[in-house]
């Protein structure tokens, strides 16, 4: 299939490809010419990922099995993806369930895997993105369901991801880089969901 060829040039690294968004939004990338690199801890999904957007697309996907959850591998990814100015932070999904069905280790385990190891690839991709003069950072959070009673801790950390974005957009976009939130709609498909982060991209990057 050919590439439209609007991102012919550039170099993503989406962390969490199994994360539905985050294979659709790889697949949009990879129609657009975006070289790829994918994380995921899960060694099944890569190999899918790869297999799938490879008999599509002309591009270069490298696999990274990793677990992001631990920040000395982020370190570690950000080195191996030195040359990336693309980086989407797909991982994790937070808990469902509200203050009396979550136990500490739910609340735990979502920040670590949704907000923690999106902070940690961000701090750590930061330095090559000076380096190159410009980048882009989405970090994608939680999907929020119908059931204001299950979104709690969806909520809780999907806000403390756009505040980190944010803040931190607000120093980085001086120097041309920017660092974005994006929060899937739950009425929207994998694929609705991925077109608009992929405009978001787009939008940011060719403006």
């Amino acid at each position: 299939m050919a590439n439209n060829g609007k991102l012919i040039g550039n170099n993503a690294l989406i962390a969490g490809p199994s994360n539905p968004v985050g294979l659709a939004t790889a697949k949009l990338l990879a129609a657009e010419g975006c070289h790829l690199h994918l994380a995921d801890l899960d060694n099944h999904v890569l190999e899918t990922c790869i297999a799938e957007i490879s008999e599509l697309y002309r591009i270069d996907v490298e696999a990274h099995l990793t677990d992001l959850s631990e920040p000395v591998n982020a370190a570690v990814l950000a080195l191996e993806c030195q040359h990336i100015n693309i980086l989407i932070n797909t991982l994790g999904a937070p808990t469902k369930g509200g203050i009396n069905k979550l136990e500490h280790e739910d609340w735990k385990t979502s920040f670590e895997l949704t907000l923690f190891a999106a902070i940690n690839l961000t701090r750590e991709i930061l330095e090559s993105f000076y380096e190159q003069g410009g980048g882009i950072v989405i970090n994608a959070g939680g999907v929020m369901n119908e059931d204001d009673d299950e979104n709690l801790c969806i909520v809780s950390v999907n806000a403390a991801l756009q505040a980190f974005s944010e803040s931190l957009d607000k120093k980085t976009k001086l120097d041309g880089i920017r660092v974005l939130s994006f929060l899937p709609q739950a009425n929207i498909s994998a694929e609705g969901n991925a077109a608009s982060l992929n405009f978001l991209i787009l939008e940011k990057l060719l403006s």
